[in-house]
């Protein structure tokens, strides 16, 4: 049995959600779908194909992240963030060619406004789950 040692509670979006994951220094960009947030981070998919040869994101690597609803005018921009981990996905048919994977990231050195906006936007645009 595998143990959540998470702190606050993790929330699903009510419409389709994206985060724009991003590192200059290393050439990182991602686009995913977002999954699950909290005030202390967020997990994600995507596709890697998309991106071609995108170098390797290692644990602990920093990121700045975008988080935006589709269709909503609701929009955080530039997010402290560390990878905490990143993995595929099993594959649920025999004949996919297409690799998806997850992400876990987790928010570091938020401002009290950025804390605040997080908050705000999981109030207006997400229910929780256990």
């Amino acid at each position: 049995m595998q143990i959540d040692l998470r702190q606050n509670h993790r929330f699903q979006a009510r419409v389709q959600s994206f985060v724009n994951l991003h590192n200059q220094a290393n050439n990182i960009h991602i686009l995913g779908q977002l999954l699950d947030i909290s005030q202390s981070g967020l997990a994600l998919s995507y596709l890697p194909e998309i991106y071609g040869a995108m170098p390797p994101a290692r644990p602990n690597e920093s990121f700045r992240l975008d988080i935006f609803i589709s269709g909503n005018a609701l929009y955080l921009e530039g997010f402290p963030s560390r990878l905490i981990y990143d993995h595929r996905l099993p594959s649920f048919s025999p004949i996919t060619v297409v690799t998806t994977r997850k992400c876990g990231l987790a928010f570091t050195g938020l401002t009290d406004f950025q804390d605040n906006q997080l908050r705000h936007f999981i109030r207006r645009s997400f229910y929780a789950f256990a």
